[in-house]
């Protein structure tokens, strides 16, 4: 069988090699004879219709000279029948060439054949011959054509201009004559023709047997690397249904080679991308081009998703028509299974799968762009959300319940959005939603739909939360921006938003406040005076006065208290702290001015000491966050001892109220510091929740009376009463009882007699600054008490 296919391709090629002598060796022999005898012939017939166009040319003259139409009918036959004299002659000269005469006629504006040189009155044939060549001689122009006549001859044609636009001259010459060199030749031609079919056969067989043992070689190559390929090689008709398919379609989708055959490509694309992937892929078949690179999804035999990247190329046939496509399909579900985690990582939050803070401004930024005039019935809005309690849980339930407790509340924002909202986690406790509404809304129906809107919010995010058995609930402070009344760029819409957010929480948590321009103004003078703040303990422009604390009974200083002022360097005054201490804690400043305090005071303590002046115990008041603080005992432990001084030299006053915001976490740091030597005094006694279980708990020495019990302590009997009660129960618990902000003698007097004999008011000093307070001790040496 494959010798017979060798032998009929051994036959083929020496017919092959034959024809090829022979069309080698005619054009070797015939262009030379023929491109001459051509070239002769054609020079002379377009030197003939030259020169016939001047002679006819004198005689035609006359004709479009004459405006006269009698007279110039009467040149015309004149003209005519001198042309027709002169080609008699010429024809008896040259029988082999006809000539012809062409006019435009201008009443119908048509070319038409007047007459030749061997007939009056020519034939439709020769009129349909030169039809080519009359307008062309008419336009002016000159040259030489090859025509085939009615009787399939192949004949030359020249033409000429006698008088463009108007006369011309077309001259037919019999090729013919050509013929008798070309049979001369033939049998030379023969002769070569066959000498160089046999020396081609003998080098072509030659050649081709080397290509067939590689080609040989190639294909056991091609087949091994088919066979291994990790890749689907494919074909497709010209439909679209798959011809040939290689067997890696089995490890790719999982169907065999006869299970895919003559089924559409498109029966396989993944549905939810089917309309879209069918409609590119059969704008790929219209195009006929070849394309790299299209991915589509797949499934595969157990309705998996498999993605795909497709390359193909068209088959054409020879007339150039698509007859299917021929293409190879690479896998890449498991690239794309790595560029989805890359874009997860890259655009959404790792433990709540919200639009990470990137992936968000980036959104916002796209969505403020295609704010346009036209949009403008289609209002949206930011909402800046800050979890209310969230700090407490984590701090002791543990950062594992924490986190547990982000994902449920970020599942709620996200259940309760639309498609068009996005929902997004800026970090920590604070959370981002972007709302999209796509139809016309006016401001009023808007704001309607966000307050529904936010309340239901509200609402989901309150809900108790079931996590390790306990039941969690959270509040959250919402900020409400509407775009783009409220701003057109990012930080203008984050910036207000979070200022509502602000607003939400001091008008006590747990609500939502759209944002306006007054509240802008309040944090605009809350971030400068913020910036002021910092900036004064920066340049050191505080400064610590200090009280005497007296015992009546024996008239001696037992103790004081240290304040500190502002020297503010725009106002020139020196101002209280109640008058920046509050504004301290709203702009997180608190527990830095506390540390300036701690570390100024025993400063000063460790100064005088190395002066020989021994101070009494110096109280020092701190806040709220300053107690939450882990790091507060260590902090003041190292300041006594950077400062050599003795921590009985220091009494830390809490307020009650600060003291209940966290009794346990208080109750810890105070035990710390008195372990260190540090007594505890409670400020502001009485003006709390007074409970004797936390005063017997807690590690303190002394409580002070609140001044506001003292200042109509002669007045009221049930302010008399209240401090007769502070007295008898500090009493109870060996406590020291200190009574605050006493101003006269009677005050005084009516606190000794109830048996409180250590007081602090302006009955006995004024706070005065440190100078003046180390000379009055210096004046006064026996005021300390021994």
């Amino acid at each position: 069988m494959q010798n017979s296919k060798n032998r009929q391709i051994n036959i083929n090629l020496i017919m092959l090699i034959m024809v090829f002598g022979i069309v080698f060796v005619s054009i070797f022999t015939y262009i030379p004879i023929y491109s001459n005898t051509f070239e002769q012939k054609t020079q002379q017939i377009k030197y003939d219709a030259q020169l016939q166009a001047i002679l006819l040319n004198q005689m035609l003259s006359p004709v479009t000279e004459t405006e006269n139409k009698w007279r110039k009918q009467k040149e015309t036959e004149k003209a005519l029948k001198e042309i027709k004299t002169l080609w008699f002659q010429l024809n008896a000269d040259k029988p082999e060439q006809e000539l012809f005469l062409v006019h435009k006629n201008p009443k119908n504006n048509k070319t038409e054949l007047v007459f030749s040189s061997k007939d009056d009155n020519p034939s439709p044939a020769n009129a349909d011959l030169i039809r080519l060549t009359m307008a062309m001689s008419l336009n002016g122009q000159h040259g030489v054509q090859s025509i085939t006549d009615a009787f399939e001859k192949t004949v030359l044609v020249a033409y000429a201009p006698i008088i463009p636009k108007k006369w011309g001259i077309v001259i037919k010459y019999d090729q013919q004559s050509l013929i008798p060199p070309f049979i001369k030749a033939a049998g030379y031609t023969l002769f070569a023709a066959l000498l160089i079919s046999l020396i081609s056969w003998l080098v072509l067989r030659l050649t081709f047997k080397a290509l067939n043992n590689r080609t040989g070689v190639s294909e056991d190559r091609y087949h091994q690397l088919l066979i291994n390929s990790l890749d689907w090689i494919w074909e497709t008709d010209r439909n679209g249904n798959i011809s040939y398919s290689s067997p890696q379609v089995f490890n790719i989708l999982g169907y065999t080679e006869d299970e895919v055959q003559s089924k559409p490509f498109s029966a396989f694309f993944e549905s939810q991308e089917s309309k879209t992937s069918a409609l590119v892929w059969q704008q790929k078949l219209m195009l006929n081009k070849a394309f790299n690179n299209l991915e589509i999804s797949f499934y595969n035999k157990s309705k998996q998703i498999v993605h795909l990247l497709l390359s193909g190329h068209p088959i054409l046939n020879k007339r150039k028509k698509l007859m299917g496509y021929r293409g190879i399909a690479q896998d890449i579900s498991a690239l794309k299974h790595r560029e989805g985690k890359m874009i997860n990582m890259a655009f959404y939050d790792s433990l709540t799968k919200l639009a990470n803070r990137t992936h968000f401004i980036d959104r916002l930024r796209s969505h403020l762009k295609s704010q346009t005039p036209e949009n403008s019935l289609r209002p949206s809005a930011l909402l800046f959300i800050d979890l209310d309690g969230f700090k407490e849980i984590n701090d002791n339930q543990g950062h594992e319940t924490g986190d547990q407790l982000l994902k449920m509340i970020a599942q709620r924002m996200q259940n309760l959005a639309r498609k068009t909202d996005l929902v997004g986690r800026l970090g920590g406790d604070e959370f981002v939603i972007l709302i999209d509404y796509m139809e016309k809304t006016l401001p009023k129906d808007f704001q309607e739909k966000m307050d529904r809107y936010l309340s239901r919010l509200l609402e989901k995010i309150n809900q108790p939360i079931n996590l390790g058995g306990k039941l969690l609930t959270v509040g959250a402070s919402i900020g409400v921006a509407i775009i783009p009344r409220d701003g057109k760029t990012v930080s203008d819409i984050l910036n207000h938003a979070d200022t509502a957010m602000y607003q939400a929480k001091a008008k006590g948590k747990n609500n939502y406040q759209f944002y306006d321009q007054n509240t802008q103004t309040a944090v605009d003078t809350r971030l400068k005076n913020s910036a002021e703040l910092r900036k004064a303990i920066e340049n050191n422009e505080f400064e610590i006065y200090y009280q005497f604390q007296f015992n009546t009974l024996t008239d001696t200083i037992f103790g004081m208290e240290a304040f500190i002022r502002w020297h503010h360097p725009e106002t020139h005054k020196i101002l209280a702290a109640n008058e920046f201490l509050q504004l301290a804690r709203e702009t997180n400043n608190i527990i830095a001015i506390d540390k300036w305090v701690i570390n100024t005071v025993a400063q000063h303590i460790a100064k005088l000491n190395k002066q020989g002046i021994t101070l009494p115990p110096i109280s020092i008041n701190l806040s709220t966050e300053e107690l939450e603080e882990n790091s507060l005992p260590r902090m003041v432990e190292d300041t006594i001892k950077r400062n050599f001084i003795s921590s009985e030299a220091i009494k830390i006053e809490i307020t009650e109220t600060s003291l209940l915001h966290d009794l346990e976490k208080s109750s810890r740091t105070l035990q710390q510091l008195r372990n260190l030597g540090v007594r505890v005094c409670i400020d502001n006694f009485g003006t709390g929740y007074s409970s004797l279980s936390y005063l017997h708990a807690l590690p303190i020495e002394t409580i002070k009376m609140d001044k506001s019990f003292i200042q109509n302590i002669a007045t009221s009997h049930s302010d008399l009463q209240m401090c007769r009660t502070f007295i008898q129960l500090a009493k109870s618990l060996q406590l020291d009882i200190i009574a605050e902000g006493v101003q006269s003698s009677v005050q005084k007097d009516i606190l000794q007699k109830e048996g409180c004999y250590l007081s602090q008011g302006f009955l006995f000093s004024h706070p005065a600054p440190l100078s003046k307070i180390i000379k009055y001790l210096q004046e006064n040496p026996l005021a300390l008490k021994n």
